[in-house]
C-alpha cells in the first residue's frame, strides 16, 4: 500500500493507521513530498524545504513521483529488507485531502493501482463550484476516468444527511467506470483522518490516546480500509460492506460494476 499525506504534512501524520494497516500483513510504503513535508532531505544531500508556491503544479509532479515508486518496487522487492516480501501486481493507494485525491487520480492514471481511498480530498484536486471537478480535464482524461475499471472508496468527513451523502454519491459515481463507495461519517472532521496520537500535541495529551483526534473513528476507518483493501487486493469478504451499513455514524452508497 502507498499512503500519500494532506497538503503540507508528511508521512507521519496518519501513522498509527498505518501501523494498524501493516499489523494485518500489508507492506505500507508513506511519501514525503517536496514543499508539501516540513523538510525533505534527498540522498545526494540536498534539502527541499516548503511551503509550495501558489503557482505550483501540485497534482502531476506527484503523480511522477508515485509513478517512481511504483518503478521501484520490484528493485524493492529483490532485495533489501523487503525483499521477497511484496506483492507488486496487488498495490493500493490511500491518502487524506491532497493524498486523498492523488489516490484516486493515480487509480485513472497508472494501472499499477489496483485500488484506491480518497480521505476528504477534492475528487480530481480542484475546487469547483459546480460538478466534481472532471469536466476541466481534458476530454480524453473524462473518458479514460469514466471508463477506468479501478475500485474507489471515497470517505468523506461529516454531510448534513444520508440524502445529502446519496446526492453526492449520485453525481460522482458517474466519473468511474469501476466499482465506487461513497461513505460520509459523522461527527468526523477534515482534520480527523489522521488520529496519530503521538503528533497530537503535548505529550501528556498524546499518551491519552482517547483523545487523540479523531480516535472515536479509529475503528470505522480501520474497518473500511481493512475491508476493502481485503476485497480487492485479496480477494477476502467484508462484513462491512458486503451489504449497506445501517449503522447511524454512517451513511454508506455503493455501485458495483
Amino acid at each position: 500500500m502507498i499512503y500519500y499525506p494532506g497538503g503540507q504534512c508528511h508521512r507521519f501524520s496518519s501513522a498509527g493507521l498505518c501501523e494498524s494497516l501493516a499489523s494485518f500483513g500489508y507492506v505500507v510504503i508513506a511519501i514525503d513530498a517536496p514543499r508539501d513535508a516540513p523538510m525533505l532531505a534527498f540522498p545526494d544531500g540536498r534539502l527541499v524545504i516548503g511551503p509550495m508556491g501558489d503557482d505550483e503544479d501540485y497534482i502531476w509532479p506527484r503523480i511522477a513521483d508515485v509513478r517512481f515508486l511504483l518503478d521501484q518496487l520490484p528493485l524493492l522487492n529483490a532485495k533489501g529488507l523487503l525483499a521477497g516480501q511484496l506483492d507488486i501486481e496487488s498495490v493500493a493507494m490511500f491518502g487524506s485531502s491532497r493524498g486523498g485525491y492523488l489516490s484516486n487520480i493515480m487509480a485513472v492514471a497508472d494501472e499499477r493501482i489496483k485500488s484506491a481511498v480518497n480521505f476528504a480530498g477534492f475528487l480530481w484536486g480542484l475546487w469547483v463550484k459546480e460538478g466534481t471537478g472532471l469536466g476541466e480535464y481534458p476530454l480524453e482524461w473524462q473518458n479514460l476516468a469514466r471508463n477506468s475499471p479501478t475500485p474507489v472508496m471515497r470517505l468523506q468527513s461529516e454531510q448534513p444527511s444520508p440524502a445529502a451523502t446519496r446526492d453526492k454519491f449520485l453525481l460522482e459515481s458517474h466519473d468511474f467506470g469501476g466499482e465506487f463507495i461513497y461513505a460520509s461519517i459523522q461527527g468526523l472532521k477534515h482534520g480527523g483522518f489522521a488520529p496519530t496520537p503521538w503528533l497530537c500535541g503535548s505529550v501528556e495529551k498524546c499518551l491519552n490516546l482517547e483523545k487523540a483526534p479523531g480516535f472515536e473513528h479509529y475503528g470505522i476507518l480501520l474497518e473500511l480500509l481493512s475491508g476493502f483493501f481485503g476485497q480487492h487486493l485479496r480477494k477476502e469478504g467484508s462484513r462491512w460492506l458486503d451489504a449497506l451499513s445501517n449503522r447511524p455514524e454512517l451513511h454508506v452508497h455503493s455501485v458495483r460494476i
